[in-house]
Order: C-alpha cells, then sequence, then structure tokens
C-alpha cells in the first residue's frame, strides 16, 4: 500500500526556485557565472525529483521510505514506536511535521540490541497508515 507524504507549500516553492536561480545568476553574470550554477541547479533538480518521488509503501513486512533516489527498507517487526516531531533541521524531509520510526536492531557480531531513530515526512493519510502498521505489528506504540 502507498502513502503520500504531506508537503510544506514553502519547501516546493524554494525548490522550484533552485531550479530559475542559475538563470538569475547567468542574467546578471554572464558566462563567467555558469560553473556556480552548477551546485544550485544540480541540487534543484534532485530536489524537484524527490518532491514528486517521495512515499511510504507498506510492502508484506515492510516499512519502504522513498525520497527522489534514495530508498531505505525497515522491516515492521522492528519498529517499536512511531511519533512525531518538529525539529527542522532533524532530517530531510518535506515537512516540518516529520514521523520518527524507532526501531530496533540486533548487532550480529556481538548480540547486542540498539534503537535506531529515521526521520521522515508524515504520510498525508497518517491515520489509515498508522492501522497499517499496527495491523503487521501490533506491539507497535502509535502516536496520540
Amino acid at each position: 500500500m502507498v502513502f503520500k507524504v504531506k508537503k510544506n507549500p514553502i519547501f516546493v516553492v524554494l525548490t522550484i526556485f533552485l531550479l530559475f536561480l542559475p538563470a538569475l545568476i547567468i542574467k546578471d553574470g554572464g558566462l563567467v557565472s555558469i560553473p556556480v550554477t552548477i551546485i544550485p541547479f544540480a541540487l534543484g533538480l534532485f530536489l524537484t525529483y524527490a518532491l514528486f518521488q517521495s512515499y511510504l509503501i507498506i510492502e508484506n513486512q515492510d516499512l519502504v521510505i522513498v525520497y527522489g533516489l534514495i530508498k531505505k527498507r525497515i522491516p515492521i517487526r522492528d519498529i517499536k514506536r512511531l511519533s512525531y516531531t518538529y525539529n527542522p533541521i532533524s532530517a530531510p524531509a518535506w515537512t516540518f511535521k516529520r514521523l520518527n520510526i524507532e526501531q530496533s536492531i540486533q548487532q550480529l557480531s556481538s548480540g547486542n540490541v540498539f534503537l535506531s531513530y529515521n526521520l521522515v515526512s508524515a504520510p498525508k493519510n497518517d491515520q489509515s497508515f498508522f492501522l497499517e502498521i499496527k495491523k503487521k505489528n501490533p506491539s507497535v506504540i502509535l502516536p496520540n
């Protein structure tokens, strides 16, 4: 099941601005400024692609997080808690309200268990997302 993520309009406008920023720099600076425009344009392309390719997938027993070219797979059985965070510098996401996924991971060499935290954009339909996660892992702790 695919869940689209929420997108903050401010981030959408900033992403689109990055695509047009090189044209403004070249207009004022001429051909000499072309090398300076490569990084903002490449970043703008990546973020624009990520803007349209950001979603969460619950497939079989895994939660797949897709953020542009980045894809991460988390076994749902390892998820201990889902909560929200509002820290804007914590991780790349399209909203200030981010989903914090607390996951337990066991190290094979030592046998120690430690917690890992993944921060992603909140799903648009968070109630049905939580319901699907709860079906697959009844012990997960959900936000209020």
